[in-house]
């Protein structure tokens, strides 16, 4: 049996999870796609520069392993409803319950905080001496968010036998990690931070 078919027969509430964080991660990183170009040219160091613009393309590259593994299962990505869900009403009351009490979205309400706080900072400290660092703050917060999202999908599909789906995510993962990692390298390395005032 398939996980598709899995899926369709069973609609627990663990299925309708992976899916979810499957849709979160892929409206997640279209986003970060688009907002890692302007944090590139926002930028006034060289090498933060750099590291933003070469995490466009594994970005690209994360969306399109997301795109496989939606194919893998069936799901159309680009729907906005849940592949199954009109099913859901005669599986049984509590999942509809449970989707009516989360509010389902396919946007990760998560990921709008952290993008939006991000954008406020790099508003609020452009043009200053401390540009580059709130810059580095705001993505390296998308980052963290990102491996926690990925982590889940890996021990989800782990649980689910999808080693294909899991080997994808994996290489999403370590991507994520190198750039959190290098984000905070740059910032010992090369950011010049104002002195601390003398107390």
């Amino acid at each position: 049996m398939s996980f598709k078919e899995a899926y369709m027969e069973k609609n627990s509430a663990l299925d309708l999870f992976l899916e979810t964080g499957l849709r979160h991660l892929y409206n997640a990183e279209r986003e970060t796609h688009d907002n890692l170009k302007t944090l590139a040219s926002q930028s006034s160091n060289q090498a933060l520069k750099d590291a933003f613009s070469s995490h466009i393309l594994e970005t690209e590259n994360q969306i399109r392993r997301l795109q496989q593994s939606f194919g893998m299962l069936n799901i159309d990505p680009t729907s906005s409803k849940i592949q199954g869900i009109s099913n859901f009403a005669d599986k049984g009351r509590e999942l509809m319950k449970t989707l009516l009490d989360l509010n389902f979205t396919d946007r990760s309400k998560g990921m709008d905080g952290i993008l939006n706080e991000g954008k406020e900072l790099i508003r609020h400290f452009a043009d200053t001496d401390s540009n580059d660092i709130a810059l580095i703050s705001a993505a390296h917060k998308v980052e963290h968010y990102e491996i926690a999202c990925y982590n889940l999908i890996c021990f989800l599909c782990e649980h689910y036998k999808q080693k294909e789906i899991v080997n994808l995510m994996k290489l999403s993962l370590e991507e994520e990690k190198r750039m959190g990692e290098k984000l905070l390298e740059i910032a010992r390395r090369d950011i010049k931070l104002p002195a601390f005032p003398p107390g």
